[in-house]
């Protein structure tokens, strides 16, 4: 039987499918987080956003502009840029990608868990793949989709360095003579997408034959989706000399590549100089370039999507337990993801409550909505839950949500409608409110679940929570 799932954030997508392009950017500063979340999402297609996530700075930082921008584009996050990753000790690496893995995990489409990884500023072959490919097995062992991104410097040219069509010194820089020889079989055979980075003006200004590029590409990574990860024009764009838009015509727009897993990409590197805030007049090229004004390929065109969203799902980020207890086993993140029925019973997917001893039971969970998140007009909110207890003749389990503005708890709901041990999705729905009321300054929203002391002390388990507003 299929099972359900639901992703974080609305984020279940299909970025796999071979004949859907990506149309990638990239955002290498967040400051002006409002200029960056208007540029992205007036755009007239949904966009995949790479995310630099800066050098000695903690997953923490990110939190907020994952949770604006998740809901209007894809996001790729980025481990470390190729800059840095000569002067970061492996230990700091892996510890780097757990933490922004514990952090924002399936909230990430796309991990590249390495950046530029042949090039020469990053150190030895050896040095470079401890660091990438203990970065990719961490992240492939929690089911997230890895990428990386290759650095191109041109033709092998017989092995003849600094020709005019390419632009390395030794002959085992050039991009693929490197991937061959250092990167592991098994990554090749199952890293899920392959991007390039070029900037012409650091290569002579050589256009490569990207057909004859992307085919030996795909014949060394058999399974992987391809692209371009990296392009940008290294000019100024306050001298206005064109070539900014010839280079975005270029990739976005002109290149066609005949294979069956080319997925576009392009991550545009300069969108901050260029497009933030969209009053530069860069933006509105590429907005115009992008909605086919000058008949830009669509194989899969998306709506424009509104600059905040309509609803917001959220999850708990924590749970307080006043009465009773819970199991530790299991982070609050299965909370989720949906994938539990009938009577299944996978430990490591659901959190267990118990009660008290003539106690019964009551526990909090917080949950935290983005600040830029528009609550005016809201009238609803929605609770869900996929629960596994027994019926409400045995034991009684009840949902509340705290009102800041009067300082109650409101009831929800409670598992009437819960199947006799077996996984129910709950539904619970309170309607003609001013949702405003149910946050309190900071952005936080309380839910409460108790269950008075019962002969029977049966207990309670969680496999999905999720808050519709």
């Amino acid at each position: 039987m299929k099972k359900k799932i639901l992703l974080a954030f609305l984020l279940s997508f299909n970025l796999q499918a071979a004949n859907d392009f990506i149309y990638g950017i990239t955002v290498d500063d967040v400051a002006q987080l409002s200029d960056v979340k208007n540029s992205i999402g007036s755009l007239p297609r949904k966009m995949t956003t790479r995310i630099v996530f800066d050098e000695n700075v903690k997953a923490s930082y990110y939190t907020n502009a994952i949770n604006t921008l998740s809901p209007l584009t894809f996001i790729m996050g980025e481990v470390l840029d190729s800059y840095y990753v000569k002067s970061t000790s492996t230990s700091t690496y892996l510890n780097r990608t757990k933490e922004y893995l514990d952090a924002f995990g399936d909230k990430v489409s796309i991990w590249e868990v390495g950046n530029e990884i042949n090039g020469i500023w990053l150190g030895s072959a050896s040095s470079v793949m401890e660091k990438v490919y203990g970065a990719y097995k961490l992240t492939k062992e929690r089911g997230y989709k890895t990428a990386i991104t290759l650095y191109y410097n041109g033709t092998y040219n017989n092995g003849v360095g600094h020709a005019t069509d390419n632009c390395w010194s030794q002959p085992s820089e050039h991009m693929m003579t490197w991937a061959k020889a250092n990167i592991p079989q098994d990554m090749k055979d199952n890293i899920d997408y392959v991007f390039v980075s070029y900037y012409e003006n650091d290569c002579n200004n050589y256009k490569p034959n990207w057909q004859n590029v992307f085919d030996e590409l795909g014949s060394v990574f058999p399974n992987a989706l391809l692209g371009i990860g990296e392009a940008g024009s290294k000019d100024n764009n306050e001298k206005q000399t064109g070539q900014e838009e010839s280079f975005l015509t270029y990739y976005y727009q002109d290149l066609v590549i005949n294979h069956p897993r080319y997925v576009k990409g392009i991550f545009w590197w300069y969108f901050n100089r260029d497009m933030v805030p969209m009053t530069k007049p860069l933006w509105s090229y590429f907005h115009d370039l992008l909605a086919g004004d000058d008949g830009v390929p669509n194989p899969t065109p998306t709506p424009l999507p509104p600059p905040t969203p309509e609803s917001y799902t959220l999850h708990p980020s924590s749970i307080d337990i006043k009465k009773g207890r819970m199991s530790n086993d299991q982070s609050i993140k299965v909370l989720t993801l949906q994938d539990q029925e009938g009577s299944e019973d996978n430990w490591d997917k659901y959190i267990q409550f118990f009660e008290s001893t003539f106690r019964g039971f009551r526990g909090i969970f917080n949950f935290t909505l983005s600040q830029d998140f528009i609550l005016a007009g809201k009238t609803s909110l929605t609770l869900k839950v996929n629960s596994m207890s027994a019926k409400k003749a045995h034991q009684k389990w009840i949902y509340k949500i705290k009102n800041f503005q009067s300082g109650k708890w409101v009831f929800l709901g409670d598992n009437q409608e819960q199947l006799d041990w077996q996984w129910s999705q709950l539904s619970f729905t309170l309607s003609n409110i001013n949702a405003a009321n149910f946050v309190d300054a900071q952005g936080k929203i309380l839910i409460r679940l108790e269950s008075p002391f019962s002969l029977y002390q049966e207990n309670l388990q969680l496999d999905y929570m999720g808050l519709e507003i």
